[in-house]
């Protein structure tokens, strides 16, 4: 296990999917992240330390120092604190941010298509994913 991170990710879904984004956003981290549902006890916390009209997409948010990062600012914050051999991912954020979350939303729209599965939980559970 690495040490543990400042990053606080919450993510949407307990879908298929979204257990295998949580899986590799884990797997790629040179720290332990912390990957919380929304909908949790932590996630209003941060709500309310953090005001900002965006905690109302269901995507992914990332907290990291007090600030607030969604859709494709949200991975490329966890990319941020890769380990070595994902570090060359990072040149793929180089791209325009309208690009990447124009990406970000379509995988999102197709998320059931790509984890199988046809319902997401996670927003009635509490706890980490």
């Amino acid at each position: 296990m690495g040490r543990a991170s400042s990053l606080i990710v919450f993510i949407d879904g307990n879908c298929g999917f979204c257990q295998w984004a949580s899986w590799c956003l884990r797997t790629i981290s040179v720290e332990d992240l912390a990957i919380h549902a929304q909908g949790s006890a932590l996630w209003h916390h941060q709500q309310e330390n953090i005001p900002d009209v965006r905690w109302a997409l269901a995507t992914v948010q990332v907290v990291d120092a007090g600030r607030l990062y969604i859709k494709s600012a949200a991975v490329a914050k966890v990319f941020r604190h890769a380990k070595w051999p994902f570090q060359p991912l990072r040149l793929f954020f180089l791209l325009p941010m309208g690009l990447l979350d124009w990406g970000y939303d379509f995988i999102a729209k197709n998320r059931y298509f790509f984890g199988g599965n046809e319902a997401c939980e996670i927003n009635s559970q509490e706890g980490k994913v």
